[in-house]
Formats: structure tokens, C-alpha cells, sequence
């Protein structure tokens, strides 16, 4: 198949899509513009005798896509290891098939970005993450520090680490001890604070410390996470900041009523926040709402003028979730009305006297 007639859009997509057989692709690592050979050594589909012959293109972009393609061939990983591009080193040093030796080189690189991208792998071995958790500059410790392969004890040293980004990075770590988040918890720096109430280690009582927390990143990121039914997320739903407000109606368990009234307030931020956990629930999670006594009549009271849940949310343009708690009302109403009738039915039944058949 000739596609020599075909234009720049028509080539551009053959070159990304995995369905592109290896003929047409032999024709693409040919054409003059690099970001069409670029797109075949980023493919899936391509060969290793095309990944091969790209890896010695003369663009770095191109053998950038090859040493980032993950059926990219260790010996080419070799070839690359040594480019004169630190792009293209970088992009070997993240290729998660890169061989552990190539890994101990390339933590030696002498530009950072590379030593990032080891630090960044998710097959780099500890020890290489302990050497790299003591480097000279600052993004490539935070970047180890990141790494869940990091032995504690490396972790422990860099929670004392001078510069904020390297201790934030501690805390990013979904490997870290409750004790450590503790620590960086009363952490000068907002950012690292903001980042251990994200951190899906954090236990609930650090949660409530860092929910009164002066910054309102922290507050907000704690609010996506507190357990809903505590007094302390309550009291975020109405935070005097927005964002506190709105990262609460994003909080995954966020009670129906909450979502109502903030969808009811005046910050467009924290009603489209709002408005997005209302469409989120389910047919299913409606009726069980509703069985617990939920409704479109319910009163929210917030401010002077007390609305209902369904004047709330057809002013605010939610006619679908309107339609779709009325529709769990009346299967509930059905429901509840077909159960007294079986009901009835038995006990009519059980007072119909028994008549015995009389032998002659």
C-alpha cells in the first residue's frame, strides 16, 4: 500500500495508531518531516528493526521517542545510554526495561534531568535511590524522595532536608511511616503541609489537626479526605475560604444535603464543585438516599429563605438528578405499597376459618 498521496493529517495518524501494519510504517520512518518519524518511534507497533534504524536518526526528538518506547531492544537501550542528547539519555533512563547497570551509569549523569529520570523509574533498584537521595541538587533528592522503593531510614534523613521541595517530597510518598507525616505535618513550609493531608497515609486524627490548619491548601486538601460524618468536615463545608468549600464537595463521601446547599451558595466555583458531586451518584445511591428519608421536599435551611431540595435543584439546572430522586420516590412509594398489600393479603388470609370436610 502506497501512501506517498496521502497528506501531513492522514500520515500523522497512521504513525501514532497501533493498527498500522508494519509496511505502512516502514514508509513513515522515512519521511522528511520529524515529527512523523517521532510518532513511529513513540508506536507500540513499531518493529525493532525500525526501532533500530531510528535510534540513529539525526533529530534527538526521534531518538528521544525510541528510548522512551517500552519495545524499545536492551541493546539499543545500550546504543542510547551513551547519545550525546541528554533528552534522549533521560528518556533511557525512564524506560522501565533499561538494564540495572545502565540505571548505576546513568545515576552518575552529569546532567540532573537524567538523574531525575532514574530516580523516577519504577523498577531503580534502593540502592541507587540512596545514592540519589543525597545528591547535590535539590530537584533530584526530592524526586528519590518520591520513590516508594526508598528504605525509611533514607526517608527519616530527608524529612530534616533544608530545602521545602525535597521534603515535600517525603511527604508525596505513599511509603512513608504515620510518625513521618507526623513531623512534616507542623512543617514550616504550607506546601509540604498541603502534601501530607493528601497522602493516603495520613491517619484521621493528623486529618483533624491539619483541618484547622491557617493555610487554606492544607484545609482543603484535608477536607477532601476527612471522614464526612466527623464534626470537623462539617465545619469545612462552611469554611470561610472557597476552596476549603469546594474541595469538601469534592470529598467523595460528601452528604447529599451538604452538596444541595453549597450548590445553593453564591461562589461559582464551589456550586460547579457542588453540581459535579450531585451527577456523580448513582440510580442506586439515590434509592438508598431516599430509603433513609431523603427527598425533594426536604427543607435545606441556609440563610433567611428556606427552600427545598427540589427548588434548589432546578434552579441550579439539575433537572436530570431532580428526575432521577423522583423517580427513586416513586419506586419507593410502589414499593412500600405493594409490601402492606402482601401484608394485608396474609392476615385476610389467616382469619378465614378452616372448614373441616365431615365424613357420611
Amino acid at each position: 500500500m502506497d501512501i506517498s498521496a496521502y497528506d501531513y493529517a492522514q500520515k500523522a495518524m497512521l504513525a501514532k495508531s497501533a493498527d498500522t501494519t508494519h509496511e505502512i510504517l516502514s514508509q513513515l520512518i522515512n519521511e522528511k518531516h520529524i515529527q512523523l518519524r517521532a510518532s513511529v518511534a513513540a508506536n507500540i507497533a513499531t518493529p525493532a528493526a525500525m526501532l533500530m534504524k531510528l535510534s540513529k536518526d539525526k533529530e534527538w526528538d526521534v531518538r528521544e521517542k525510541v528510548s522512551q518506547n517500552i519495545n524499545t531492544p536492551v541493546d539499543v537501550l545500550l546504543y542510547l545510554a551513551n547519545d550525546k542528547d541528554t533528552n534522549v539519555r533521560a528518556g533511557v533512563a525512564s524506560n522501565s526495561n533499561v538494564p540495572i547497570s545502565v540505571m548505576f551509569n546513568l545515576a552518575s549523569d552529569i546532567q540532573p534531568v537524567v538523574r531525575i529520570s532514574v530516580a523516577s523509574n519504577p523498577n531503580v533498584p534502593a540502592k541507587i535511590l540512596e545514592k540519589l537521595a543525597f545528591d547535590d541538587v535539590d530537584r533530584v533528592r526530592s524526586r528519590a524522595a518520591q520513590h516508594p522503593k526508598l528504605p525509611v531510614g533514607q526517608l527519616a534523613i530527608l524529612v530534616e532536608d533544608e530545602n521545602w521541595e525535597v521534603r515535600r517530597g517525603v511527604a508525596r510518598n505513599h511509603s512513608i511511616t504515620i510518625d513521618l507525616l507526623h513531623r512534616l505535618a507542623s512543617d514550616c513550609d504550607a506546601e509540604v503541609r498541603t502534601d501530607v493531608a493528601a497522602n493516603p497515609n495520613s491517619p484521621v486524627n493528623l486529618l483533624i489537626a491539619l483541618s484547622r490548619d491557617e493555610d487554606g491548601n492544607v484545609r482543603g486538601n484535608t477536607a477532601k479526605r476527612l471522614p464526612c460524618d466527623s464534626e470537623h468536615f462539617m465545619a469545612m463545608t462552611a469554611d470561610d475560604d472557597y476552596h476549603v468549600r469546594l474541595c469538601a464537595a469534592e470529598n467523595r463521601n460528601c452528604p447529599v444535603d451538604v452538596l444541595v446547599t453549597l450548590v445553593n451558595e453564591d461562589d461559582f466555583f464551589v456550586q460547579a464543585s457542588a453540581k459535579e458531586g450531585l451527577r456523580r451518584k448513582t440510580m442506586e445511591a439515590w434509592g438508598k438516599e431516599v430509603s433513609e428519608g431523603f427527598s425533594l421536599s426536604t427543607d435545606i435551611n441556609d440563610g433567611p429563605i428556606k427552600k427545598t431540595v427540589g427548588d434548589i435543584l432546578l434552579e441550579a439546572g439539575l433537572s436530570n438528578v431532580y428526575q432521577t430522586i423522583q423517580s427513586a420516590e416513586l419506586t419507593l412509594i410502589v414499593k412500600t405499597n405493594t409490601e402492606k398489600s402482601i401484608t394485608q393479603a396474609e392476615q385476610d388470609q389467616s382469619r378465614v376459618p378452616c372448614v373441616k370436610t365431615l365424613r357420611m
